[in-house]
Parts: structure tokens; sequence; C-alpha cells
């Protein structure tokens, strides 16, 4: 590389030659280590930024490389910290929550209201539709063929029909049918049993001028109620009222107000005391001394049931009580004597009556 610096053989310089200067030779730097920069700087290359970085430096390896070439690993890893920092609560607490249900429950209820109203509305303008609108509809969605013009016929218009199809009284029969069934043209229910005139004649076939039209006690309005045939004879139900002895052979019915005291020592004993009467039945004789009565009944028997044949009334207040009724012993066909006796400590115009019904509604058995 010093060819150039070579000595050439000393020749007589030419005229046409000019003369050589000298180079100046720089001699070769020296480190302060004694070697030359030359080499040191063909063996590592300078780093220019070396001043203005931070040294990285690599992290200790926890794997240790040994002579075979296989990792080993330390007999003593990392430690885990005891303690783990805390972690964040996240998500709503309970007064957040409750907060929130309650709108949410606020929300539904206004949707659910807002549906309501809307359907609500929807249903009262499809009532609001002209019913002949509708039916334009329903003619063009069922494809129906076109109806044909009504034929003319040579019916009388209502006006000008004839008068014998007047009903007066709105039952259902014409004037003329009652006429000729001798029923009224001025009550719809002529024998009164709670059937109208024509579904007595038309639906029922019973007898719309009498009430009862099988005799069986019952009206024939109220045989169709309970749904017993008003043409067949039914057994009379048994009032509540109605008593019975078996014991004694009879049965009456009493007044509702009366209630049943005792029965026992051949004497059926009935109390009504919100009236302050009392009904005696006293059978073979076992009635104690009786004072004189008001009116006393002579009584008989006829086809088991009990009949008045007498009575004889006494002088107003000749008694010793307000009212008193009683019938003279009577030995019925059954073999038992019976005698009845009715008492009330408050005047009334009833208190004979009501004796009376008592005594018309005994039976022997």
């Amino acid at each position: 590389m010093f060819e150039d610096n070579q000595t050439q053989p000393n020749t007589p310089p030419t005229g046409e030659e000019k003369p050589i200067t000298p180079r100046t030779v720089i001699p070769p730097l020296v480190s302060p280590t004694g070697k030359d920069s030359s080499q040191e700087s063909a063996r590592e290359p300078e780093d220019i930024f070396s001043q203005n970085e931070p040294s990285l430096k690599a992290a200790p390896s926890s794997f240790v490389k040994k002579d075979g070439g296989q990792t080993a690993i330390p007999d003593q890893l990392p430690v885990m910290p005891e303690v783990l920092p805390p972690i964040a609560e996240t998500g709503l607490d309970k007064k957040n929550l409750i907060i929130f249900i309650l709108i949410v429950a606020a929300i539904i209820g206004l949707v659910a209201a807002v549906v309501w109203w809307f359907l609500r509305q929807k249903n009262n303008n499809d009532s609001n539709i002209n019913p002949a609108v509708l039916d334009l509809f329903t003619n063009t969605n069922t494809n129906q063929e076109p109806s044909k013009p009504a034929e003319k016929t040579n019916e009388t218009p209502a006006a000008s029909q004839p008068e014998n199809s007047a009903d007066v009284d709105g039952d259902g029969l014409t004037d003329q049918e009652e006429a000729a069934l001798g029923t009224s043209i001025n009550s719809p229910d002529t024998d009164n049993d709670g059937l109208y005139d024509r579904e007595e004649v038309k639906v029922y076939q019973t007898d719309p001028l009498k009430s009862d039209t099988d005799n069986d006690g019952w009206k024939d309005g109220e045989e169709v109620q309970k749904n017993q045939d008003p043409l067949s004879s039914d057994p009379a139900p048994l009032p509540e009222n109605y008593f019975q002895s078996k014991e004694y052979h009879f049965s009456f019915i009493y007044p509702q107000e009366m209630v049943l005291e005792s029965s026992q020592g051949n004497v059926v004993q009935f109390n009504d005391n919100i009236n302050q009467i009392k009904l005696y039945i006293y059978i073979n004789g076992s009635q104690p001394s009786l004072p004189a009565s008001d009116v006393s009944y002579t009584i008989g028997q006829a086809a088991g049931k009990l009949i008045i044949k007498n009575y004889t009334q006494n002088p107003t207040d000749a008694t010793p009580y307000a009212t008193q009724f009683t019938t003279q012993h009577y030995t019925s066909e059954n073999g038992l004597g019976y005698l009845i006796y009715y008492l009330a400590t408050k005047r009334a115009d009833n208190h004979q009556e009501k004796f009376e019904n008592i005594l018309q509604t005994f039976e022997f058995n």
C-alpha cells in the first residue's frame, strides 16, 4: 500500500519534470494500552450512542446451563407474596340495585299501560265501524258470488195485513187464536201459572185456562222451572214447617214462627217466643185441668184428616189468659186420643185463624 512512497532511482531531473514535494507522514496513533489504534478499530467498531443511552443488562436467568448442554431448574424458585393485593369490587351495591329494579318495574308498567291503551282504542275503533263496511269486506274476502236480486213476492206489507193477526197482550197468540181458545186477549198469562198462553198451547201442551194441569199441587210454571213434567202428577214437596210424629201417629203444618220445644210424656210442645204463643198436643188424656177457652172446637175425622165439626165461643174476657183455643178430646181411628191446646199471652186478631189452619192440616197416621 505504500508503493507510491518507494524511492525511485536517482536520475537526473529533466527540465520538464517538476520537483517532488515530500509528503508528511503521520505516525500511527497509539492507544493508552500501548496497542495500535488501527488494530482496535478493526477489531470492534465504536458505538457512538454508548454515552447517550443507558446500558441494558440482561436479567439474570433462573435457569442454569450445565456442561452437558441441558438446562436445569435451580433449587430456589421465586417466592410468591403471601398477601395478594385487594381486588377492586365491581357491580352495584344493594341500594343501587333496588333503585335499578324500581326503575325497570316502572318502565315495564308504563309500557303495559301504553299497550293496554292502544288495544282499547283499537277495540273501540273496531266497534264503531259501520256494519255495512264490515259486510263489504266480508263479501270481498270470502269471494262469494254476487247475490242475486231478490225475487218479487206477492206478500202484502205489514201495514196492509188484516187485523186478525193483531196480538194485543203480546203473548204470542193472535187475538183471533185467543178467542178460539177462550183465553184473555188482555193478559199474556190467563191462568196466572207462570207460563204465557202461547207457551202452554204450542210448547208444553198444557191447559192455558188451568194453572195446575196435572192436579199435583204444583202450578205448570213451577214444574217447568224445576224441570218437571207439567202433564205428569208429582208428589207435593213437604214444607220446612211440616212435623210428623211416628210415635204418636199424627202430622201437621205448624206456623213458621214456631219451633219444636219438646216431645215427651205424651205431650208435644211448640213455642213462638217472639209472639208469646204456645201450642200443646196432648195424647191419651195426658192433659192437665185446663181453664175455659175463648173458643172450644168439636173435631172429627174424614179420610185420615181432622175436620172441624162445630165450635163454641165464650164471652170476651171470660178467660184468665189473653187468648186461648182448645179442642175437645177426640179418639182417632188409630186408637189414640188427642187434645190440641193453643195459648197466647198477647191478644191479636189472627190467633183464631192460625189455630184453625193448624187443625185443617192435621192428619192422623
